[in-house]
């Protein structure tokens, strides 16, 4: 019995481990989709300026971001990068912007 306790604990330790490394996951990729959001509605302001590009580096997040000119549109995209243990993640903020009357 004293077994079968052990190893329903220990099984009950590996789940709870699991959850809290999801959890931890998803908090960064919340973060990570603000981050490229809130990018994308500054450069919005500014596009019709001209164009730039940029990068950021954060805990476990890397961002670059740019506006592209075609003519009187320009293309604004932001670009995160979030590392987990074990692999990583990207997520694609874009907007178009039209700058002519």
């Amino acid at each position: 019995a004293l077994v079968l306790f052990q190893i329903g604990m220990l099984a009950l330790a590996a789940t709870t481990m699991l959850a809290v490394r999801d959890v931890g996951a998803a908090h960064r990729r919340e973060l990570g989709r603000r981050a490229a959001e809130n990018r994308v509605a500054i450069l919005r302001t500014s596009a019709c300026d001209a164009p730039v590009a940029g990068t950021a580096e954060g805990p476990g997040i890397h961002e670059s971001w740019r506006v592209i000119a075609t003519g009187p549109v320009r293309l604004v995209t932001d670009s995160v990068e979030m590392t987990f243990p074990g692999r990583r993640d990207t997520m694609v903020a874009t907007a178009w912007v039209f700058c002519g009357t």
